[in-house]
């Protein structure tokens, strides 16, 4: 229940801060409670990192905003929850980014529906509630020719599909559902596969180029100072932890 954390002197702060070294700076970036859940989720997808949120549309709201600005599109399948579709097809909208959705049936048409800035494609493994299963890897397929990540919702087949074996670059979750079992607590969470490369094209400059909202930090660079990855670590501000059976 704190907020801050203490520090053996102003240098190790500093470092904590700047990002130059791991470690806990403020409990809204994250504490070690949450740390484990990231961790272990981490390892139950196959990750590299993982960042909890206070509720699975939150980190689909996170993982897609941390690739897309004003003028840019997410091609999307046409069978999502009513959130995101909502979140994709109307409030996004309002911040001039476009989503252009498209039957998975075709994985094909993620191709045909991409142009210079197309961000992401999103999908659902097991779509609520039509529960027509996404065809993950072929639609990955066409997104690495494009250098396109896919971002898969798994919140409906946790522990059951691993969206990384078969080519997804980043997935989401709610933990309300499955991951909790009970349906007493919200929570959701991001996790980062570390295999997508982000600095194959330009087609990702939140990822490449200097982001101002943190002292011009390259995140792309950033994920090779730290052992960490891109994605996870720009979604948080702050150096996302690795996986690892004994810290978890």
């Amino acid at each position: 229940m704190t907020a801050a954390y203490e520090f053996p002197d102003a240098a190790t702060a500093a470092g904590i801060f700047g990002l130059e070294e791991d470690g806990h700076a403020y409990s809204r970036l994250g504490n070690p409670t949450l740390q484990v859940l990231e961790e272990r989720m981490a390892q139950i997808d196959g990750g590299v990192a993982a960042l909890s949120a206070a509720t699975g549309q939150a980190a689909v709201t996170l993982a897609v905003l941390n690739l897309v600005t004003a003028g840019d599109n997410v091609v999307a399948s046409n069978e999502l929850f009513g959130g995101s579709w909502s979140l994709l097809s109307a409030t996004l909208k309002r911040f001039g980014i476009q989503t252009r959705f498209v039957s998975p049936e075709d994985p094909e048409n993620f191709g045909r529906a991409t142009d210079d800035r197309t961000r992401l494609y999103f999908g659902e493994t097991l779509p609520n509630p039509r529960l027509r299963i996404f065809p993950i890897a072929e639609v990955a397929d066409v997104g690495a020719r494009h250098g396109v990540p896919l971002v898969i919702d798994n919140t409906l087949q946790p522990f059951v599909c691993r969206p990384f074996e078969h080519g997804a670059a980043v997935t989401v979750y709610s933990g309300t559902k499955y991951l909790g079992g009970h349906g007493a607590a919200l929570g959701g969470l991001v996790v980062d596969s570390g295999n997508f490369d982000w600095d194959r094209s330009d087609r990702h400059p939140l990822m490449t180029r200097p982001d101002p909202a943190y002292g011009d930090v390259v995140w792309g660079e950033q994920a090779r100072k730290l052992p960490d990855t891109a994605a996870a670590a720009a979604t948080s501000s702050r150096p996302a932890r690795p996986c690892s059976a004994t810290s978890a």
